[in-house]
């Protein structure tokens, strides 16, 4: 039905996506080996393949189909086991492309989309416009040096981007794209980006999603990018006074079945004083000292759908008119600047429910795994 509404003149094939599922399967042999993955591969050669794709994702896909899709595979990929004899002769004039350039430029333009040059058009358009355009200088300089064709891509890259970017936040795209790597720096800016922009909406976010998706290192980089952004110094003495205590810690807690409701909002309890007479002294909770800060920055809780159902509930003041904490007959006022971000595995892991009130109220977003390259680059290495 895309096929047809949007038609594709030039029959793309990701190479990249196509070769990643591959190196997930075993040797193939014959095209009915492609079955399994069938719909997965598909999604990288839709173009080349929509006159005999399946009306349904139930319905299996033609004898017809999984030979074109294997001769498709075996005329990229020709080291591959399928024998070409077994293959139909194909009649498209298929394009190979590298879809994690294209991904890295598209990420590149949407993270910085407002200072790109060519705002008024869709950022896909600009993406494949920008990356023909610098697949077309590879192709002219086929034998130059990798640092020359860097910088005959870096002045492409100049039509796009202003030059202050290229040499900071964008300084290895022309680097990255010519080694078709992910381009986590780019896919994390965009991240970063979109969280931000939806804080600024949304008192309080959960991102949802598998272990290793990175979910609390996009938390807390956000945390800190939103206390640059509010508290950056505007006098030279608070400057000072800055760079010498240091960058402050985004406020992080981790919670789990065994959290309790004295650990969030305090507790009161008895200690002698100094007449050696008993009297009650106030524990503050992690929760009440966060709310009482006057400048309270993102708060992070990670694996928030762990602890016991009421005990976030409080939170659901914060999106009252005025923002509030009412706890154990106090009512704390809280500020504009007071917002919370929630991570947490899906439901459907053992143990994993968030709180009925809570989550009825607030912006779920569902973030897909990283590659294993990306979590490397960005978490490990550093």
């Amino acid at each position: 039905q895309i096929s047809a509404q949007f038609p594709d003149h030039m029959a793309g094939v990701d190479r990249d996506g196509i070769d990643a599922i591959l190196k997930t399967m075993p040797a193939l042999k014959h095209p009915q080996d492609l079955l399994v993955n069938f719909w997965p591969l598909a999604r990288y050669m839709a173009p080349a393949l929509a006159d005999c794709l399946p009306a349904t994702f139930d319905e299996p896909p033609a004898h017809r189909c999984l030979g074109k899709m294997a001769a498709i595979i075996h005329s990229i990929f020709p080291e591959g086991g399928m024998k070409a004899d077994l293959l139909p002769v194909l009649n498209d004039n298929i394009h190979p492309y590298h879809g994690h350039r294209l991904r890295l430029l598209y990420d590149a333009l949407l993270a910085f989309a407002r200072d790109s040059h060519d705002r008024g058009i869709p950022v896909h358009q600009q993406a494949m416009v920008l990356n023909h355009q610098l697949s077309a200088i590879t192709q002219c300089h086929p034998s130059e040096p990798t640092l020359q064709l860097e910088q005959h891509l870096q002045q492409q890259l100049q039509h796009c981007f202003p030059e202050q970017l290229l040499t900071t936040s964008l300084q290895t795209l022309a680097t990255d794209w010519l080694q078709a790597s992910h381009g986590h720096k780019q896919q994390q800016a965009r991240r970063l980006e979109q969280l931000i922009a939806m804080l600024n909406k949304h008192k309080i976010i959960e991102l949802t999603g598998p272990a290793g998706t990175g979910k609390s290192c996009l938390a807390v980089a956000t945390g800190q990018a939103i206390q640059k952004q509010q508290y950056s110094p505007k006098h030279w003495l608070v400057a000072a006074i800055c760079a010498k205590l240091g960058q402050q810690t985004v406020k992080t807690l981790t919670l789990g079945p065994n959290t309790t409701w004295e650990y969030l909002y305090g507790s009161v309890t008895l200690k002698k004083n100094r007449f050696g007479d008993l009297a009650s002294y106030s524990v503050p909770g992690q929760l009440t000292d966060w709310a009482k800060s006057s400048q309270p920055g993102l708060l992070v809780i990670n694996e928030a759908n762990l602890v016991h159902h009421g005990l976030l509930s409080p939170l659901t003041g914060l999106l009252q008119s005025p923002p509030r904490l009412c706890v154990d007959g106090q009512t704390l006022c809280l500020t504009e600047k007071h917002r919370v971000l929630l991570t947490g595995n899906p439901d459907n892991y053992l143990g994993r429910n968030l709180d009925p009130e809570l989550k009825s109220r607030l912006l779920r977003l569902y973030y897909r795994p990283l590659p294993q390259s990306i979590l490397k680059q960005a978490i490990i290495e550093p």
